[in-house]
Formats: structure tokens, C-alpha cells, sequence
């Protein structure tokens, strides 16, 4: 090999590859062919946070661009994600034109996938649809959620001197609650079953909740005291709108002790204020039972506590 002839031709090489790599128009007639696309940073940032946060336990993006019309435009899945400050992740497009990027980190088998076509589906479609088996729904302790939407982008023509990619941000909220409650001051707390419902299992792809049945989430009631029984749950989202209902029945009997819509009681206590649902992803949940002067001599709910603050008490006949 003539080792001259190699040195000579590699300058060459190089300006061909930085051309096709910037959409030269020494390579390109147009720029009709010219891949384009957004880039995009993810982070994850509450309203009551100073900083962002890159979160370590989002490990796979699905994500969606869609176009001023709402109408999906690209499709793309992200493995073994790491976020970072640095980090950004391509999302290929084809034209020019206004787009808003959709994004859910951590979308698994535990989630039905609906029906997804680039050029047809809207944004208002549903994405997926938690698992559930009759009424209940599919566990999913130990797992998190996450969606992020962009500001609108541009991506101009090229032909006037625009960008080949732009850049942007999306923030990621997390669409997974914990939520810990117990009961206290029962005489026999073996008898008494905890359940959670909401009507919050299905998600269009632009991050709100799509009309569906309320679905039980699976939550073991334990006792953990000689007058406490106690139960945890993880949920997706809760939040106003839709139902969000805390049970708590008599198992001998069969009886409701206690209901109430959970996101409607915090939004109705004069200590909302104390708990923002925008911040928070954890709940710890503290029922005070007292017995009451009830025509089935039993035990009924007279506080509710939640994170520490006492948001409902209920006056009773003792």
C-alpha cells in the first residue's frame, strides 16, 4: 500500500465526512434528504425545588413527537437511559414545523401499549393502560413512572440559513404515588381491611388521564400493634378529578367503616396549603378510630392525618 497515497487522501476523507455530517450543500443539491431532528435533556424538577435532579431510576424513555396539528410525527425508544446535564437524546423529524415532545420514562410489563402509528395517531389517544386482572390492578410495588413534555420547538428551513437540530428540555414528574396508611386506636385491628381505588390507570399520550373505570390497587393489610393495623400501596397519580377512594371495611360484617375521595380531603382542609400535591409522591396516611354510640355499638373514624397534619376531625356522639 502506497502509504503517501493514504496520507494524502485522508484530508479528503475527512471534509466528505464533516459535509455529510452537517448537510453540507457541496454534498447536498437540497436539503430534502438532510437528516434534522430535536435534541432533547431530560431532568426532573418540582415546584418546590431549587435545583433539577436526574433521577437514576428512570432506565428507559419512550418518546413522541407530535406536530402543531397533534398528530405523531416521530416514535422512538430509549434503553438503559442514564440522565445526566449533559446527556440529550436525538428525536428524528422529517420537515419543517412546530413540534411538542411527549415522554414517559419507565413504561414496562406491567402497562398495555395501545396502537401506535406515525402520521395518524393524535396526542389525545391513549398511550397505555395499566394492567388489571377483574377489578384489581396489576402490582406495581418498587416500580416509578415518569412523564415530561417540552415547550413547543421549531425546526425552521435550512434553505434560510436554520439549524440542522435544535435543542430543548423536558421536565419529568414522576405519575407514582406510595402511600402508607393505618389505622389507630382499634380494639381489634385483625378485623378491619384497608383499600385504595382510582380511576386513574389509563394515560393519553400528552400525560393526562383517560376515562376509565376505578381499579383497586393491591395492598396487604397487616397488623403491626396491638390496636394499629397498617397497609401500603403504590399508585399512579392522584390527583383531583377523578376518583381517589379510601375504604376501610369491617370484615366480620361486611361493613364500610370508613370512605373518602383522598386528593378531595386534602384539597378540602384548611391545611392544603401543608400539602402540595405538585411536590409530593409520598404519602403517609394516619386514621384515628374512636368508639362511638352507634346503633352496632362499633368504631368509627374521627381524624384523619396525613404527613403529619391533621387535616380532617369529625365530632361524634361518644
Amino acid at each position: 500500500m502506497d502509504i503517501r497515497r493514504l496520507i494524502i487522501s485522508l484530508p479528503a476523507i475527512m471534509a466528505l465526512w464533516g459535509g455529510l455530517a452537517s448537510c453540507d450543500k457541496m454534498i447536498y443539491d437540497n436539503y430534502d434528504d438532510c437528516p434534522r431532528g430535536v435534541y432533547v435533556n431530560f431532568y426532573s424538577q418540582t415546584e418546590c425545588a431549587e435545583n433539577p435532579s436526574y433521577p437514576a431510576e428512570v432506565a428507559r424513555l419512550n418518546v413522541y413527537a407530535f406536530d402543531k396539528d397533534g398528530i405523531l410525527r416521530s416514535a422512538n425508544v430509549f434503553e438503559d437511559v442514564q440522565l445526566s446535564a449533559a446527556k440529550e437524546w436525538l428525536i428524528p423529524l422529517e420537515k419543517d414545523g412546530l413540534y411538542t415532545i411527549f415522554a414517559w420514562g419507565n413504561i414496562d410489563d406491567h402497562y398495555n401499549i395501545g396502537e401506535i402509528k406515525v402520521g395518524e395517531t393524535t396526542k389525545q389517544q391513549v398511550l397505555m393502560r395499566l394492567k388489571q386482572d377483574g377489578k384489581w390492578a396489576t402490582n406495581i410495588d418498587g416500580t416509578t413512572l415518569w412523564y415530561a413534555t417540552s415547550p413547543v420547538v421549531e425546526l425552521k428551513n435550512m434553505e434560510d440559513g436554520a439549524d440542522q437540530y435544535v435543542r430543548t428540555r423536558a421536565n419529568l414528574r414522576e405519575y407514582t404515588n406510595r402511600v402508607t396508611v393505618s389505622i389507630d386506636s382499634l380494639p381489634h385491628p385483625e378485623n378491619y381491611e384497608i383499600k385504595l381505588a382510582s380511576s386513574n390507570g389509563s394515560y393519553r399520550f400528552d400525560g393526562t388521564v383517560a376515562k376509565a373505570d376505578s381499579t383497586y390497587y393491591p395492598g396487604e393489610t397487616k397488623v403491626v400493634g396491638d390496636s394499629t393495623c397498617r397497609a401500603f400501596f403504590t399508585t399512579l397519580k392522584l390527583e383531583s378529578g377523578h376518583e381517589n377512594t379510601l375504604i376501610v371495611n369491617h370484615k366480620p360484617t361486611g361493613r364500610e367503616m370508613f370512605r373518602t375521595d383522598l386528593v378531595g380531603a386534602i384539597l378540602s382542609s384548611q391545611y392544603a396549603q401543608n400539602i402540595n400535591l405538585r411536590c409530593l409522591n409520598d404519602f403517609d396516611i394516619r386514621l384515628v378510630a374512636h368508639h362511638c354510640n352507634c346503633p352496632d355499638d362499633t368504631y368509627v373514624v374521627v381524624q384523619i392525618w396525613i404527613n403529619g397534619w391533621l387535616i380532617h376531625s369529625y365530632e361524634i356522639e361518644l
